[in-house]
């Protein structure tokens, strides 16, 4: 299982680098509703998620009462790559030193000190780590079409690239 995951964090964060070096710098404020993140601040979110989910998950408990959320404006794209590149490394490492025992850990989520759920880490690690980069990455490449910013190859050809054209 630890194989399988660590080739699904590699393959996904090169994905999700192209997506990042795609970004306009000048553009980092921009936002396609007032409800909306802006795009330098959903991919800084995106970025510093890599770590921020990888904490709860391994501290094996998060109480609903301990949940809170900062989501801070990008100072520049440099930031958001540095950012990204910084925690998928220390997502790769970490998942590496948890090996395939720590994966099958139970992992709790609480409320009022109540058990919502239980689940080995395995399962939090694919619904919310991995999941959660997908469903951020998804909304960036409609905020670069908005923008009429070519959007990269993730999974195969856009309508601005094909990654197989050599």
């Amino acid at each position: 299982m630890l194989e399988f995951l660590l080739a699904e964090l590699k393959k996904e964060t090169k994905a999700t680098l192209r997506l990042i070096q795609a970004l306009p710098d000048d553009q980092l404020s921009w936002k396609p509703h007032e409800k909306s993140f802006s795009l330098g601040g959903l991919a800084l979110h995106m970025a510093q998620s890599l770590e921020s989910v990888l904490k709860f998950i391994e501290a094996g408990i998060l109480a609903h009462e301990d949940m809170s959320f900062d989501f801070p404006e990008a100072e520049s794209k440099d930031q958001i790559l540095k950012t990204f590149e910084e925690n998928a490394e220390q997502a790769r490492t970490t998942l590496e030193s948890w090996g395939e025992e720590g994966l099958l850990e139970k992992w709790k989520f609480t409320k009022g000190g109540e058990t919502l759920s239980e689940i080995p880490r395995a399962m939090i690690l694919r619904t919310v780590f991995f999941n959660h980069l997908y469903h951020h990455r998804g909304q960036l490449t409609v905020y670069l079409r908005l923008l009429d910013v070519p959007v990269p190859s993730i999974y195969g050809p856009t309508s601005d690239v094909d990654p197989y054209d050599r």
